[in-house]
């Protein structure tokens, strides 16, 4: 903090204890629940909140003049609604929320925007403060109204075509829309899609309108990934500052993705991808098949430029140039490919690695010989692994807890009993486990 304002995004329960009750701190409560929760964020609120806390219904702050949810207000709406909360244009705001932190981030995100940077958000929001003893409030407020000065400042928006430009993609939403559509018109029943997270510049409002968009289509079947930016290329040359600053938002943004597809009906069989439960599908297993293959360990055939195959202890990789790859075809020649023999060791721990993304359980006999058992303890005791065997007497299995699938490679990581062949990615999640 400088002279009083708050410049830092996080704040501490400890912090805003001490600071109750100071004339210009206005504290905001902008718990929210997507509505196949079934909870009521305004009834909580009522129930308990911090003393002087205001509710702030992001449903309610919104543009309405268009059918998708949770879009900016323009600068006047939104100055209505504060003051209306009892927030003035130098007073200092804290916001935290029920859950998580992408309503209290979103929050945050949007003040800043309507040109109020003297906000922060609670770190460990309600939970926390509740958590630790601290006083809490019952009942409905009326705040004085005050006056609020916004001003809409652009450079904090990465609109749909500004994340697309960031990707330097060609197409757009609409190329999209399109594409569904004509293949429900085709009788296509089993439609999957991609979604791209941790775009540079890319908010929690942002990601919200993806996923809602991406919902409206009612495709069978979904992939989300966060966005991996190679070392040393010009991508991450670009945007490696906002890549960075972005970094800690990723858990945060996971988290929303699984909750929003799970709440939607759909199974989050494995680490980035979701299909419709069974019972919404006319029974159907709706899981990419061929994947499945790949993540069980099994054999697998690749075609085409760069593609991988794995034939029992053999594994190739065709020429990833193109232009390689069409003369060699052009010519009636076999294009150059990439091969290498596989042990026994490294095939049993990529079956640990790549089945350990599945939310089935991993049968101890495919895995065993790898698994470092004290590790394996450690983490049942942590519960991010979970132990088990069928009623039938069937073989043991193992599995990540749902609390472990977030943590996902890392656990897996420690899991090994050496890491000589781990990939990188997984040994810098495995220190968030270690930590």
């Amino acid at each position: 903090m400088t002279d009083g304002r708050l410049t830092d995004p996080l704040v501490s329960t400890e912090w805003l204890a001490a600071s109750l009750g100071a004339p210009d701190l206005r504290v905001v409560d902008a718990t929210f629940y997507l509505p196949h929760l079934e909870r009521d964020a305004r009834a909580e609120f009522e129930q308990a909140h911090i003393p002087g806390a205001v509710f702030f219904d992001i449903d309610a702050v919104a543009d309405h003049s268009i059918p998708l949810p949770h879009m900016l207000p323009d600068p006047a709406a939104f100055a209505d609604a504060v003051g209306a909360l009892g927030i003035g244009t130098g007073d200092r705001v804290v916001v935290y929320g029920g859950k998580g932190l992408i309503a209290s981030a979103r929050v945050w995100w949007t003040f800043r925007v309507f040109g109020h940077p003297s906000v922060a958000v609670l770190d460990g929001g309600l939970g926390k403060w509740r958590k630790e003893g601290r006083p809490v409030e019952t009942g409905s407020v009326s705040p004085a109204q005050r006056q609020f000065a916004a001003a809409y400042h652009k450079d904090l928006v990465a609109d749909l075509s500004r994340m697309l430009a960031v990707l330097e993609r060609r197409s757009g939403p609409d190329d999209v829309r399109r594409a569904v559509h004509t293949l429900r018109d085709a009788s296509f029943d089993n439609i999957s899609l991609d979604l791209i997270y941790g775009i540079p510049g890319q908010s929690a409002a942002d990601l919200e309108c993806d996923l809602a968009e991406a919902l409206a289509l009612a495709p069978e079947h979904l992939s989300a990934y966060e966005l991996e930016a190679k070392p040393g290329t010009r991508f991450t040359h670009r945007h490696g500052g906002e890549l960075a600053r972005q970094a800690e938002a990723m858990e945060g943004y996971f988290e929303h993705v699984v909750e929003t597809l799970t709440s939607a009906g759909y199974r989050w069989y494995e680490t980035a991808n979701f299909c419709r439960l069974p019972e919404r599908a006319r029974d159907r297993d709706l899981r990419a098949h061929h994947n499945l293959g790949y993540w069980r360990g099994r054999d697998y055939l690749g075609v085409g430029i760069g593609a991988v195959s794995t034939i029992g202890t053999a594994r190739w990789r065709n020429a990833p140039s193109l232009r390689g790859y069409v003369e060699a075809l052009v010519a009636g020649s076999r294009p150059q490919r990439e091969s290498e023999q596989l042990g026994v060791p490294t095939r049993t721990r990529e079956r640990l690695l790549l089945g350990l993304r599945l939310d089935e359980p991993l049968p101890n006999s495919d895995v065993g010989a790898v698994v470092d058992p004290t590790a394996l303890e450690r983490l049942v005791g942590l519960g991010l692994v979970e132990l088990g065997a069928g009623a039938d007497g069937s073989a043991p299995w193992l599995r990540l807890t749902p609390r472990g699938r977030f943590l996902g490679d890392g656990v897996t990581a420690e899991l090994l009993v050496d890491e000589p062949e781990v990939p990188e990615e997984f040994r810098r999640r495995s220190d968030l486990v270690r930590a």
